[in-house]
């Protein structure tokens, strides 16, 4: 081979494959390192290192490789459909089983096979063969025992301050590849505690869809706000998401009676057991729905009220995400949540109103109210960063880390090279 080829070959292979999540194709040097606009420390999200190798009958046989183009390479791609488990709690009013689902949809518009292996109650035993097992971790709802060959890559939904010991039994027992978090605190904790790889992808956020398709008259006309008391007129709060004592109810009801505001509070119950009764009574300004409401009625509740509010007790020992907050921050309306481990992931000011106390909370009300423009648009900025087709891409670039497609691309570039 005649060094002039040599050449052309190594820079054939230098600009062999990676895909980001909108499938392009960079050279190996180009590849960019993150993918959020943000500083280092402000990232939400990271591109992992390419690990993919070139397969060896491509490094062998240059001839093929000479008669292909970057636009050629960037469809072997679209042909690699990466076999994804999803385990976690499915089919049931949980919190993580909706994040499942919404993340399940999301992946399965990309080029993913993905299924979901559902924890059902009393069984312990579950066994997964696919090219990778992505287990939904919470504490309190995990199987005993997953017998499996996959790759498997751990979200956790919940960290604890010291994870140490359970990050070694999970690593001992199991062929864990990596691990997905959802904010940079989750993150620095778990660095400090394993050498595996750790990814930051943020929890996914919903766009309510009645954002610039209606107005608050018409769905609140529509939800018959009348029979709650609540006209057209009235500033009103909704407090969305499961009963449970760790919600700081009482303080938000104080806080509505004196900046006169009314609310609306959700309330269903938790299916994995995680409720606590509560004792709250109907009155002129206080309206509990106390039970598990429908897409469609979130949207609009969501979009017919004028704040959003979350209070939630601190916990000092774990963090973690609001689902419920999530589920409505692309709502149109101010966030306003509660400074404390469950809402680390969402910036203030930027995105959201904070508080610590009663005090702070009737001036967030207040403020929010005030220039709730200007912070809905913030609180619906933030969504549309965050919506799940985003965050369905972002797994798919981890996936593709990890699983093992190496063959099958070979494969593939044989099928379409080999007689060209």
């Amino acid at each position: 081979m005649s060094e002039n080829t040599n050449k052309e070959l190594s820079s054939k292979v230098k600009s062999a494959i990676f895909f980001n999540s909108k499938r392009n194709v960079f050279p190996l040097e180009k590849i960019p390192k993150k993918i959020s606009k943000k500083s280092p420390e402000e990232n939400t999200s990271s591109i992992p290192e390419p690990r993919m190798n070139i397969p060896k009958n491509i490094m062998l046989g240059g001839s093929l490789i000479n008669k292909m183009c970057s636009s050629e390479l960037s469809i072997f791609a679209q042909d690699v459909n990466i076999k994804v488990t999803l385990m976690s709690t499915f089919g049931i009013k949980c919190g993580i089983a909706t994040y499942t689902s919404y993340l399940l949809n999301a992946i399965n518009k990309e080029r993913v096979i993905a299924n979901v292996m559902p924890f059902v109650k009393y069984k312990n035993f579950y066994k997964v063969d696919n090219d990778i097992l992505h287990l939904q971790h919470e504490f309190g709802i995990m199987p005993t025992a997953i017998t499996t060959n996959s790759n498997i890559i751990v979200t956790f939904h919940t960290i604890s301050t010291t994870p140490k010991i359970f990050l070694k039994q999970l690593e001992s027992k199991y062929k864990i590849v990596s691990y997905i978090v959802h904010f940079n605190e989750a993150e620095k904790i778990l660095r400090n505690n394993t050498k595996k790889p750790i990814y930051i992808i943020p929890h996914g956020s919903v766009i309510n869809p009645y954002v610039n398709t209606s107005t608050k008259k018409e769905i609140r006309e529509k939800l018959n706000f009348s029979k709650y008391g609540i006209s057209n007129d009235d500033k009103c709060a909704f407090v969305f998401g499961f009963q449970s004592g760790d919600k700081n109810y009482n303080r938000i009801i104080e806080a509505s009676k004196i900046t006169g505001i009314k609310l609306i509070i959700s309330g269903g119950k938790h299916e994995c057991g995680f409720t606590n009764k509560l004792d709250l009574t109907n009155g002129n300004k206080i309206i509990f729905l106390g039970k598990f409401l429908t897409d469609d009625e979130i949207d609009m509740f969501s979009f017919a009220c004028d704040l959003l509010i979350f209070d939630y007790v601190a916990h000092h020992n774990a963090y973690s995400c609001s689902g419920a907050m999530h589920r409505v921050v692309g709502s149109g309306n101010p966030v306003i949540c509660s400074r404390v481990n469950h809402f680390m992931d969402i910036p203030e000011y930027t995105s959201c109103l904070k508080f610590i106390n009663i005090s702070e909370l009737i001036l967030k009300i207040q403020k929010a109210l005030e220039l709730k423009d200007e912070f809905s648009k913030k609180a619906l900025d933030y969504a549309n960063n965050t919506t799940w087709e985003i965050v369905a891409k972002q797994h798919l670039d981890v996936y593709r880390q990890f699983a093992d497609i190496d063959t099958v691309v070979e494969k593939v570039i044989e099928e379409k090279v080999v007689g060209v």
